[in-house]
């Protein structure tokens, strides 16, 4: 077994820059592997039954349902502390509001005080928006905005999911950036560990062959 590591360690001394190059395309195969399936949940059909976020869209499909052609989004709500009534985040959900519907292809928004579908003590409730267009031709550029536009909820202290007739990667809200941080930490700790691999697997080898 020492004959082989030995072997190995002469490689991996040898070849450094090629050993760390190796390395990093490993975990970029992995990582974007890992990005790729994590794309894909939103159109699984996967529920996690007793999350916060499941029981908040579970609200939408027991009592909701809207008409028209156009595509339909829910911006659901879940106040972490207090109530969606309390001034502060009814103010949030107020903004939130004005700002989807600057959208050009956005029809209505209608806030969770307006349809009067605050439950749960006023913890949990649901905007609506109604767009012109169907889903099809909801622009990415429309759909980037929404994403960008909960933030403003999201600060104020209250979840906010999205859920409807739109396709928006879960990625997008908020989960690839922590995806690439954490990718970034295990490239740092990969470089790291095959620069110490490099410089001190010869000399424990050498450490531990038997004396001839």
């Amino acid at each position: 077994m020492n004959k082989g590591l030995g072997k190995l360690s002469d490689f991996i001394y040898k070849h450094a820059v090629a050993t760390i190059v190796a390395v990093l395309v490993i975990l970029g195969i992995v990582g974007g592997v890992a990005i790729s399936q994590g794309s894909n949940f939103a159109t699984a059909g996967l529920t996690i039954k007793g999350t916060e976020a499941q029981k908040a869209l579970n609200i939408v499909d027991k009592d909701f349902s809207t008409g028209g052609s156009g595509a339909s989004e829910k911006i659901v709500f879940k106040a972490k502390s207090g109530k969606l009534t309390d001034a502060k985040k009814m103010a949030a959900i107020n903004k939130l509001a004005k700002k989807v519907s600057d959208n050009k292809q956005v029809k209505v928004v209608a806030t969770p005080a307006q349809q009067r579908n605050l439950v749960k003590n006023a913890k949990y409730g649901y905007a609506t928006i109604q767009y012109k267009e169907k889903a099809a031709n909801v622009s990415q550029a429309s759909i980037d905005k929404l994403v960008k536009d909960t933030s403003v909820t999201r600060k104020a202290g209250i979840q906010t999911e999205l859920s409807g007739d739109l396709t928006i990667n879960a990625m997008d809200t908020g989960e690839k950036s922590e995806v690439y941080g954490l990718i970034a930490a295990i490239v740092v700790l990969a470089v790291t560990f095959a620069s110490l691999l490099v410089a001190g697997m010869p000399n424990y080898l050498s450490s531990i062959r038997p004396c001839s």
